[in-house]
């Protein structure tokens, strides 16, 4: 009892943090019950080495798309609450800065992959089918800064609107596509994942397609301004991101597409079971980087959410993993359902790693944490890839969560020390000049994307 009256103490006093976090763990929850239904479908339409293909694409479009980003999105989580009279050139310069690179990152993954992994040779099959693939990493990219702006404005309602409009798009597209072009083979699931980015964009900027220049918008002298603020914070994202981004490829390039599909089952649940652990803190970040003097009160109630959601995510699934598994075929349950089982324990040491990151975007000490993000995210591919080599998907499984561990004891010292109100002494307290401009009262959802008169 005592520790609900806590718990709901701390809601009210944490109002704008629980309303945005609450509306990244929406969107979560939505885009992940339609993703189950959309590979469940794609299961049902498409042979399993179709669906394989399929979701190593798309795995690999989300890893050149986090790539193409730049660390603008988290950048602008930062910097919007501080320059609140730029937040349309911002947020606009920064959609077109990484759209253009994730559409090179994508051209040149699908050049060279074909030529390293047999399995992505459907890419180089027509010229169609490699401009499709860039586009969807050049639209994942800026999306996802897109998305991480409307946090940075605390405006997640757009946001969540964005995405569900996407899930549902993607979903219906997939299903229209499947009754008469499934001999096509796992491009098409592919085309329908693109497709709903497509439409969600398009419902997002309508209000001001027509009304404004946006050409007035794109600054270049932005670039300039903030060009090693976001070269840090892409390198810091990478290291943060590539592991879990990658893991699907690796078991594609070292197994088999067809394994690959039921580790992505896997991967997607046990995804969505972390997803409360990242919402909190990425508002953490977005409530704190113009005012850090409430981030001990803050960060214990992120932590204590965040744990009971890791010990929760457990109980839960542990005992569900292969009837959850078996909804897309008996094979996914055989191959997978210990190997979901081993990554939920990696949840705790995933928990540290994601409140440690929070705090050196806060303290503005990301450069010089990258070179230990980057050893991070060697330690968790070469204990997941020596794992998979040992013992397949439970190995890679056991070899993540192992990593996982290891890092959040690293890591630990400096968030207790967050959590006692005391400065970590590598991550030395914020200057107040930095954070000098106020939070802006509050933006229509329009205006993320629109100019100012």
């Amino acid at each position: 009892m005592k520790m609900v009256k806590r718990i709901s103490t701390h809601i009210r006093s944490n109002v704008r943090l629980v309303l945005n976090a609450g509306s990244l763990v929406g969107t979560t929850g939505v885009t992940s019950i339609l993703g189950v239904i959309y590979w469940w479908l794609a299961a049902q339409q498409f042979t399993p080495a179709a669906v394989g293909f399929g979701s190593a694409t798309i795995a690999a479009m989300m890893l050149l798309g986090s790539v193409g980003k730049l660390g603008l999105d988290t950048l602008l989580v930062g910097e919007l609450p501080r320059k609140p009279h730029l937040h349309a050139p911002l947020i606009v310069t920064a959609l077109v800065v990484a759209g253009s690179v994730g559409t090179v990152l994508g051209l040149l993954f699908g050049v060279l992959a074909p030529h390293v992994a047999s399995d992505f040779q459907p890419l180089a099959h027509s010229p169609a089918i490699l401009l499709l693939f860039a586009s969807g990493a050049g639209l994942t990219a800026s999306v996802l800064v897109l998305d991480q702006a409307q946090i940075g404005l605390l405006q997640g309602r757009v946001q969540l609107e964005r995405n569900t409009i996407f899930a549902a798009g993607k979903l219906l597209v997939l299903w229209l596509a499947g009754l008469w072009l499934a001999e096509l083979g796992g491009m098409v699931i592919y085309a329908a994942w693109v497709a709903g980015i497509l439409l969600s964009l398009a419902w997002m900027i309508r209000p001001s397609w027509l009304r404004y220049d946006w050409r007035t918008l794109v600054q270049p002298s932005l670039i300039r301004l903030l060009g090693p603020s976001a070269i840090a914070h892409s390198v810091f994202n990478i290291a943060l991101q590539i592991a879990a981004l990658a893991l699907p490829i690796l078991v594609t390039m070292l197994h088999s597409a067809t394994l690959n599909a039921s580790f992505y089952v896997a991967w997607m649940i046990a995804s969505f079971a972390f997803t409360l652990l990242s919402a909190l803190t990425i508002t953490l970040y977005a409530v704190s980087a113009d005012n850090p003097a409430m981030l001990t009160q803050r960060i214990r109630f992120t932590l204590l959410l965040s744990l009971l959601a890791c010990i929760g995510a457990i109980v839960v699934i542990f005992p569900l993993a292969d009837p959850l598994l078996a909804v897309f075929g008996q094979s996914y349950a055989e191959d997978a359902a210990w190997c979901l089982r081993w990554l939920l324990l990696g949840a705790f040491g995933l928990m540290i790693k994601h409140h440690y990151s929070t705090l050196c975007r806060i303290y503005q000490r990301v450069a010089h944490n990258i070179p230990l993000m980057l050893g991070a995210a060697g330690l968790e591919l070469l204990f997941a890839g020596l794992g998979l080599w040992w013992a397949g998907l439970n190995g890679l499984a056991v070899g993540w969560a192992l990593a996982m561990t290891l890092e959040g004891m690293v890591m630990f010292p400096a968030v207790y020390r967050a959590l006692r109100g005391k400065h970590p002494p590598h991550l030395p307290a914020h200057d107040p000049a930095a954070a000098a401009a106020p939070r802006s009262a509050g933006l229509p959802p329009a205006s993320a994307v629109e100019g100012r008169e």
